[in-house]
């Protein structure tokens, strides 16, 4: 298979901060390793005071030598990386003196990370230097894809497979934990990609699409793992997206080690044509945050590259308005924002009582059911042991009660009560007239982007 610019990711372990060894990603997409992260300016050196334009001093250098490191600067071993170039274009006349030119790259820099543009290295900034990152330079969309308000904060590598259906085996398994252990982790982190975006994964006893193993030292891709505390994982970018994970250090699922979990879901990001996220809540985040869920972000960039076949339920007599779920009730509300897209989303599927009719996942908290409890609508745990939940979760499409080309969800447990809207808020209730045949009466469309 072809490697798309020759792209793979890798999380290692470097000192960031003097005397301070700390965890760090390193991702990269060219024929070359990166350079191994720079050491951003300490904290422990003038921490009363930021750094700012006209200083002087070894300090200032390490500024400029951490931002061109991370693609602010021109960097001939940046070179490779697709969709890559500097921010700023220039290099400053005297790395160790801070000018307009580094003070405008850490406005750039502040920028991309959500802090404060003050253009000084001041407590947060150096905060957020401090901590673990991937190494891959930092490449950010600047605006929307196209006129549907796509996320800004995605990046979107380039590559993808060519179709939906993707394949992966195991070649291996590492020896801290048990091989089911692993596989739940693993193929946990694939889950959580399919759950959101039209891509799914089949395992293969054969070799797959994505190739996922523990090895140690040169395990013939030209990538070596260096041993315990260093590079932890690599995946190649689409269409060779294949997932190595390094023997020598500890893998765990309940801490003591390093989480595999937590690695699995954002290399399979990578495996599937994503770079990194300006957006600090996502899984893509360049930053380390140990987090395992997908946020809104994240689940908006993999439905960019391969669709979805979420929906969302648009009111009949309130068209800008969506169903959506607040606070793990059901309500409908104007979308703007990227929560409230993503909190439109659910996966419809066949009823959870009846097949005949249908049950509403959301796409954002996977196993969780759109259901009726006391009349209101709420969103609850999947409970296959429950037979009362499986038939609240239940509902039967109808004709639009308002309007025929729309559709009306009649309970399945509960016949003649619809869901409605009333002030915002979703319950299932009877009626006649209006305005409840217009409240009861939805559209199914696709998932709002």
């Amino acid at each position: 298979m072809s490697l798309t610019g020759n792209g793979y990711t890798q999380w290692l372990r470097r000192g960031f901060l003097v005397g301070l060894s700390v965890l760090s990603l390193s991702c990269a997409s060219s024929e070359e390793a990166p350079e191994a992260p720079a050491s951003p300016p300490a904290a422990e050196e003038s921490a009363s005071a930021p750094l700012k334009k006209g200083d002087r001093g070894p300090e200032v250098e390490r500024l400029y030598t951490y931002l061109k490191t991370y693609g602010y600067f021109p960097n001939a071993a940046l070179q490779g990386f697709a969709g890559w170039k500097p921010a700023v274009a220039r290099t400053p006349a005297d790395p160790r003196l801070f000018d307009a030119t580094l003070e405008e790259a850490l406005r750039l820099f502040q920028r991309a990370q959500g802090l404060s543009e003050d253009g000084t290295l001041n407590a947060a900034t150096r905060e957020l230097m401090s901590k673990p990152r991937c190494a891959f330079p930092d490449v950010h969309a600047t605006a929307p894809r196209d006129g549907k308000g796509v996320s800004p904060f995605f990046v979107y590598s380039g590559s993808r497979w060519p179709g939906n259906s993707v394949t992966f085996s195991f070649s291996n398994y590492t020896g801290d934990m048990s091989v089911n252990d692993a596989r739940n982790a693993v193929i946990g982190g694939l889950r959580r990609w399919s759950h959101v975006a039209r891509i799914g994964f089949t395992e293969v006893a054969s070799p797959g699409d994505i190739q996922i193993g523990w090895y140690a030292g040169d395990h013939g891709d030209g990538y070596s793992f260096d041993g315990a505390n260093g590079v932890l994982a690599h995946a190649f970018y689409p269409t060779h997206g294949d997932v190595h994970f390094d023997e020598a250090e500890y893998w765990t699922n309940n801490g003591g080690g390093y989480d595999l979990a937590h690695v699995t879901t954002h290399e399979f990001g990578h495996a599937i044509g994503l770079n990194h996220s300006a957006d600090s809540s996502a899984v893509m985040y360049a930053y380390y945050s140990g987090r395992r869920d997908l946020a809104p972000d994240d689940i908006l960039g993999a439905q960019y590259i391969y669709g979805t076949d979420a929906v969302s339920l648009q009111s009949y007599n309130l068209q800008n308005h969506y169903v959506r779920h607040a606070n793990s009730l059901g309500e409908i509300s104007t979308i703007s924002s990227q929560l409230d897209k993503v909190d439109s989303h659910f996966r419809r599927v066949a009823g959870l009582a009846n097949s005949g009719c249908v049950s509403f996942e959301s796409v954002n908290f996977p196993g969780m059911f759109l259901r009726h409890q006391d009349y209101r609508i709420k969103l609850s745990p999947y409970n296959g042991a429950d037979g009362l939940f499986l038939a609240d979760a239940t509902f039967c499409p109808r004709p639009g009660l308002a309007n025929g080309a729309w559709t009306s969800f009649e309970a399945y447990n509960a016949p003649g009560h619809y869901i409605r809207h009333s002030d915002f808020h979703l319950s299932i209730s009877t009626g006649s007239g209006e305005p409840f045949l217009s409240d009861a009466t939805f559209r199914v469309v696709g998932a709002l982007q």
